[in-house]
């Protein structure tokens, strides 16, 4: 059962605590016991957020909740979900939707982001923001206006695998600024508007392997020319590819 809730704000590991013996939440915020949030519909009605957690690095999950309508621009800039400066989170079969993005990440390392489906956003589905070593498996993220899933600035060490980024996104997945020694497989980029894979603005040593981009309008992967070094390896792939700089480890097609 869904219980509506309002808009949620928690700052620090103490305030966590409190929240959670107020409202009630399953867990002490152990890695053997997190806190539990769940089977809520948060409607932002146009404010910043509707789940929003700082400074915190107790553990905690997030699950099977709505989250709707966040749209206002300051921070923590319309989101479903914000993370900012959190680790040891799990977001877990949550639906975000017309929200400007659905799960955004700042600063925000060893998160899982697993099962949620993010669409009809202003701009991302999921997004992450100096924030490296978090996992994002197994979403949908269709229907947004810029990109399903976005690395953008310093953010290393992610795992993106095994989503759907489909449908009316500009791009699928893209890769911009400053991104390292990230790992982006599996994933299905399917009739996007712009790009299925698009990485630009010195980007390296990131892996690129058994994803399949097809039907996307211009590309279905673009690097740009100040990415170096990244494999892009045994993608299945359909319209023209486009590697502005040849300095990568290339396998296309088996």
């Amino acid at each position: 059962m869904m219980i509506t809730h309002k808009p949620i704000h928690i700052k620090g590991n103490n305030e966590f605590a409190k929240k959670a013996r107020k409202e009630r939440w399953q867990g002490d915020g152990t890695i053997h016991n997190p806190y539990i949030i769940e089977n809520l519909k948060i409607d932002g009605r146009h404010s910043g957020c509707c789940i929003w957690i700082e400074n915190t690095n107790v553990y905690f999950i997030i699950m099977n909740c709505k989250l709707l309508n966040a749209t206002k621009r300051d921070r923590p800039y319309g989101s479903g979900i914000y993370l900012y400066y959190v680790s040891n989170g799990a977001l877990i079969n949550n639906t975000c939707l017309f929200c400007n993005t659905g799960i955004l990440l700042h600063h925000s390392n060893n998160n899982n982001i697993v099962n949620n489906t993010c669409l009809k956003t202003n701009i991302y589905g999921i997004a992450l923001h100096y924030s490296s070593s978090n996992i994002i498996t197994n979403n949908i993220c269709i229907h947004n206006e810029v990109t399903g899933i976005c690395l953008h600035t310093v953010c290393h060490y992610n795992i993106i695998t095994n989503n759907s980024c489909n449908a009316n996104n500009d791009s699928g997945i893209h890769l911009d600024n400053l991104c390292r020694q990230n790992v982006v497989s599996n994933n299905l980029c399917l009739n996007n508007m712009s790009n299925g894979i698009y990485m630009e603005m010195l980007n390296d040593s990131n892996i690129i392997y058994y994803n399949s981009c097809m039907n996307n309008k211009n590309l279905d992967i673009f690097i740009k020319e100040t990415c170096t070094n990244n494999s892009i390896i045994l993608n299945t792939l359909f319209n023209k590819v486009v590697i502005e700089n040849k300095k990568q480890h290339i396998r296309i097609k088996e």
